[in-house]
């Protein structure tokens, strides 16, 4: 009786440690330590002799039973197709994890860029856009300050009114005036 049960209880370890999401032993050296290029094509589901030609620039981790493996996460990128074009990619990559002959050439296409936005008319210098804002904020000031007495002559008012009518022209000039200095200054210390 001690013996069914000894082995009963063998038997349900077993079958929970099969049940259990655990790694095998195999399992956790093929993804921690490397696979061999068998393992790879089984585990991406392709032939191996697609996958040796695609990672010959990668090199061997090591060697298991006497043949090259490889990890995984390296050998990754030159077997998957990526997800999304490679403009994609590189609008996503930062400047700083282009290699370095690359570096020069992102800094001419963002100028190039740049120029043809200029001359298409999508991009204006800061010194244009200033002068543009000034303009348009002049004229508004302007029709502003026009507007109290342009009411005055279409109907009376009494002075309590005149007055409250010209505090509130004057509020919004001033508001408006100390927006537009504090978003000037806001972007020149981020500049800084």
């Amino acid at each position: 009786m001690v013996a069914k049960t000894s082995s009963r209880r063998q038997q349900e370890m077993t079958e929970r440690a099969r049940r259990s999401n655990a790694n095998d032993a195999d399992t956790e050296a093929m993804l921690f330590q490397g696979a061999n290029i068998t393992q790879i094509a089984k585990l991406f589901r392709m032939d191996r002799r697609d996958v040796t030609p695609k990672i010959l620039d990668v090199p061997a981790c090591g060697t298991r039973g006497g043949y090259p493996i490889y990890f995984i996460h390296e050998v990754a990128p030159h077997l998957v197709k990526p997800m999304y074009d490679i403009e994609t990619y590189l609008k996503r990559m930062h400047h700083n994890d282009l290699p370095k002959n690359l570096s020069k050439e992102f800094w001419a296409g963002l100028r190039a860029r740049q120029q043809y936005e200029l001359e298409a008319g999508d991009l204006w210098p800061t010194d244009k856009v200033v002068q543009v804002l000034g303009d348009a904020f002049k004229q508004l000031r302007m029709s502003l300050l026009l507007m109290g007495d342009s009411v005055e002559r279409e109907m009376s008012f009494t002075d309590k009114q005149r007055d409250r009518l010209q505090a509130m022209i004057d509020g919004a000039l001033t508001d408006l005036a100390d927006g537009l200095v504090t978003k000037f200054k806001d972007e020149d210390d981020e500049e800084i």
